[in-house]
C-alpha cells in the first residue's frame, strides 16, 4: 500500500529536480542573450567614448545619453562585451574610466557582481 505514495514522492521529487535546472538553464541563456551582439552595443555606447577617452586628463562626466545606453544594456550585456573586447580596446580609451561608468552611471549591479574577476561598484 506504501508504495504508490512513496513511487509519487519520488516523481515529485524528480520532476522538481529536473524543472530547477530548466529554470536555472533558461535564466542563464536568457542573460546570455541579453545584448543585440557586440557591435550593436559598442555603437550604442559610443556617447560614452568623451567620458571614458584616455587622451584628457581631466575627469568627463558621462553624458545623460551615455548613462542611458549604459543602464539599458544592462551590466551583463555590458561585462560580456568588455569581455569579449578587453584586448583589443584602444589606447584612446581608458579601461579604468570605463570601470567606473556603472557606479557613476547610478547602474543596477547585483551586490558581489564581478565582471573579469574584478567586483563592479554601484
Amino acid at each position: 500500500m506504501g508504495y504508490g505514495h512513496e513511487s509519487k514522492r519520488v516523481n515529485l521529487v524528480t520532476f522538481m529536480l529536473v524543472f530547477t535546472v530548466l529554470l536555472v538553464s533558461v535564466e542563464q541563456f536568457l542573460a546570455a542573450e541579453a545584448c543585440e551582439s557586440v557591435s550593436a552595443t559598442i555603437i550604442d555606447l559610443v556617447p560614452c567614448a568623451s567620458a571614458v577617452s584616455s587622451n584628457t586628463t581631466t575627469e568627463v562626466a558621462p553624458s545623460k545619453k551615455c548613462c542611458d545606453a549604459l543602464n539599458s544594456q544592462g551590466i551583463e550585456c555590458i561585462c560580456s562585451v568588455y569581455e569579449q573586447v578587453k584586448s583589443s580596446i584602444p589606447s584612446s580609451l581608458s579601461v579604468s574610466k570605463m570601470k567606473k561608468l556603472p557606479k557613476t552611471c547610478n547602474m543596477t549591479v547585483p551586490a558581489g557582481y564581478t565582471c573579469d574577476g574584478e567586483a563592479v561598484l554601484s
